[in-house]
């Protein structure tokens, strides 16, 4: 019976170049993961992510990726999961419960792996911040998980940033804004100029975001800049 690695995404990258730039050295052929993503119907392919492209170039590897809408992931998983259909990797922090398939040795066990030798940059936020790895650990003291910690830095609301087009400011002839007056004028020529070089001064939109899923959205770059904190 094969093993599973759970990882709650990024841990990917967490986990060091060493190992997987020795594999790419030495294998001809990307060496192939299989691997389930839960997905939304609003979401892009998981495939075509800068994540798993980057990762694939990297380490000479290929990801095989099987999307799995949420609204059926649960019922995918167990089946999965009862049939021995499982992939090397789920990209979910649900719908596996560690603390069952972590001791009847279908997932493995990271904890004695994650060293400085063998993931550097994951052991290295695990000594800086040893909360992030007991939140990983299993009751039984193993750790078949690895969940990302987005609180590393207490003055930076990561769950919701911006991000600014830097070839439309190229474009324009301006500088990156490093005030809110300059964010408002690069945002102000956005909208009334050429930004993007096509001939049409009015098809740029200079600002967007959601109200779906964060009421803050729009309001964090200037709240934040105040000195307000959202989280």
């Amino acid at each position: 019976m094969k093993k599973i690695v759970f990882l709650l995404l990024a841990a990917l990258l967490l986990c060091s170049a060493l190992p997987l730039a020795a594999i790419a050295e030495t294998a001809e052929e990307p060496i192939h993961f299989s691997l389930f993503a839960k997905t939304e119907v609003s979401d892009s392919p998981w495939a075509d992510s800068y994540l798993f492209k980057k990762m694939e170039k990297l380490f000479n590897v290929k990801f095989d990726i099987t999307e799995i809408n949420s609204t059926v992931w649960n019922e995918k998983v167990g089946v999965a999961l009862a049939t021995d259909g499982y992939p090397d990797f789920f990209l979910s922090s649900g719908g596996v419960d560690v603390s069952v398939y972590g001791p009847q040795g279908i997932i493995i066990d990271l904890k004695d792996l994650i060293t400085e030798e063998t993931m550097p940059n994951l052991y290295a936020m695990y000594q800086k911040y040893p909360v992030a790895q007991k939140a990983s650990m299993s009751y039984d003291g193993h750790q078949y998980c690895i969940y990302g910690y987005d609180r590393t830095n207490t003055r930076e609301y990561l769950q919701s940033r911006f991000f600014v087009n830097t070839q439309w400011i190229r474009n324009l002839g301006m500088e990156e804004p490093a005030t809110l007056d300059e964010m408002y004028e690069v945002l102000k020529a956005f909208k009334e100029k050429d930004a993007d070089l096509n001939g049409d001064p009015g098809n740029e939109i200079p600002m967007g975001g959601s109200f779906e899923y964060d009421p803050y959205s729009l309001l964090t770059l200037p709240l934040t800049a105040y000195g307000y904190r959202l989280a």
